[in-house]
């Protein structure tokens, strides 16, 4: 290598190790600064969102679509599984929120009742005969009773207890949501207003009051 050529390159002084690790440190503590201003616009945009969600309110509507009700005035109206039930004399519609029909049962009953328990619903003529058992897919079963019904309740598995009697005697029947009978209990007079089916189990429980 000739002396010209030497004399093109230059020495680089050795980085001091302390200022090497300064410098790293400072790089570092500028992501770190970086990321907490980018972490905090965040959740300022974030807090604001929610807040605007929270607070604002409409001054205005437009309706989207309307239904005429053909229904009589008897009819009854209650909200089964996210959607819409409604029940009269000659029987009940189950539609949902757009008013599309779900399913239809038709009766005939002088005083439609109703109880419901979670995924169940029955329908029964209060002071008639029929018991109608049914979910959000429709009928699950009819049951027919050979007394007149005073109250009927429904458990989480569809089981029915019946409260039923004649002039003389009364009678609690348990029944699964098949209608096959289970049990049958009698006495001089049982109180409706001890007779509830425990609902917050997989069995069903009934209390019976005598007077």
């Amino acid at each position: 290598m000739t002396e010209q050529d030497k004399k093109k390159f230059k020495t680089v002084p050795a980085m001091d190790m302390d200022e090497y690790k300064q410098k790293i440190r400072e790089h570092r503590l500028k992501i770190l600064k970086r990321t907490l201003v980018t972490a905090l616009i965040v959740f300022v945009i974030i807090a604001g969102l929610f807040l605007f969600l929270a607070l604002r309110h409409y001054e205005d509507f437009d309706v989207n679509s309307t239904v005429e009700r053909s229904d009589t005035a008897a009819t009854i109206f209650e909200e089964f599984q996210g959607n819409i039930l409604k029940y009269s004399n000659d029987g009940a519609l189950y539609t949902d929120t757009y008013n599309e029909r779900i399913w239809n049962q038709t009766y005939e009953m002088a005083k439609p009742t109703i109880d419901m328990c979670e995924d169940y619903l029955v329908i029964y003529d209060k002071k008639g005969t029929q018991i109608y058992i049914m979910t959000s897919q429709g009928l699950v079963s009819n049951i027919e009773t050979t007394m007149t019904i005073e109250q009927v309740s429904i458990a989480a598995q569809g089981t029915v207890a019946v409260l039923m009697g004649d002039q003389s005697n009364s009678y609690l029947v348990v029944y699964d949501k098949n209608g096959k009978r289970s049990y049958l209990w009698r006495g001089w007079w049982i109180s409706d207003c001890d007779c509830t089916v425990e609902r917050c189990h997989q069995t069903c429980s009934v209390y019976v009051g005598y007077q």
